[in-house]
């Protein structure tokens, strides 16, 4: 094995490595695990949702040239449309389809945690095939570190504010409440302007916006990690919620009674 296929294998060790470790930790926080099968398929989806990405990005590109242009030619209004549309908006999105059909609507999201790890997880799947292209593209560990440090937890960040109102949706459609849409599309909407602003940040190249993508990000990754344990103390509040099969007249917590294995809501 030469020099050359080693450097390639540890490159994609170090691409990897953070969301593997981030993956586990989620998953060891949530009192009832989910499926593995569950996880690893959401995993998957999330990673092949990248391409999706490229697929509709080459198409913007197409369609709008200046796209394409060198991110330092472009101006303000160029940058703000690819970073906020073309990057943040398009991958959101993505992401958001794959949570919400194979998370939200999962028979398995009987618990209000479960959705945020489903949310992470699809973020995780989606942030470990990007970071491995753009380590091999760039070919030097410096990018695998700082893509560690601030891409892999900005992906989970903005994971977890979808999944948090994916929760509160969920909430509100136990109830019966209207609001379930409202949150639906918090969940696409804030994750997007979150993500939006990081890269714009980044792609800008100016002292000024580099500064205050500093603090951002630290303040970022603060309010994502209070959104997910509100989340993770509320779970214990909603799984008491007491209701009535009207199949089997047995009275049970959660969102799929243990008895027929069927929602009633």
């Amino acid at each position: 094995m030469n020099n050359l296929t080693i450097n390639t294998i540890l490159l994609i060790i170090s691409a990897v490595l953070p969301t593997i470790l981030i993956f586990f930790y989620v998953n060891l926080k949530d009192k009832h695990k989910e499926s593995l099968i569950t996880l690893l398929s959401l995993f998957f989806f999330g990673a092949l949702s990248s391409l999706g990405v490229l697929a509709v990005s080459y198409i913007l590109n197409i369609t709008f040239p200046f796209l394409v242009k060198d991110i330092q030619s472009m101006n303000m209004i160029q940058l703000g449309i690819k970073t906020f549309v073309e990057i943040a908006l398009i991958e959101e999105l993505f992401k958001w389809l794959i949570v919400y059909f194979f998370g939200y609507k999962n028979k398995e999201f009987d618990e209000t945690y479960d959705i945020i790890i489903y949310s992470i997880v699809v973020s995780l799947g989606f942030a470990t095939l990007e970071n491995i292209l753009y380590v091999l593209q760039d070919n030097t560990f410096k990018t695998a570190l700082f893509r560690a440090l601030t891409s892999v937890p900005g992906h989970v960040a903005f994971g977890t504010f979808m999944g948090y109102f994916l929760c509160i949706s969920k909430i509100y459609r136990i109830k019966s409440n209207k609001k379930e849409i409202n949150n639906l599309l918090k969940a696409i909407i804030v994750p997007t302007i979150l993500h939006g602003i990081y890269d714009f940040c980044v792609m800008s190249n100016l002292k000024s916006f580099l500064y205050f993508f500093v603090i951002y990000i630290i303040v970022l990754f603060i309010i994502a990690f209070l959104r997910l344990k509100e989340i993770y103390e509320l779970n214990v509040q909603i799984i008491k919620l007491d209701k009535i099969c009207p199949k089997s007249r047995i009275k049970y917590k959660g969102l799929l009674c243990p008895k027929c294995n069927k929602r009633h809501e």
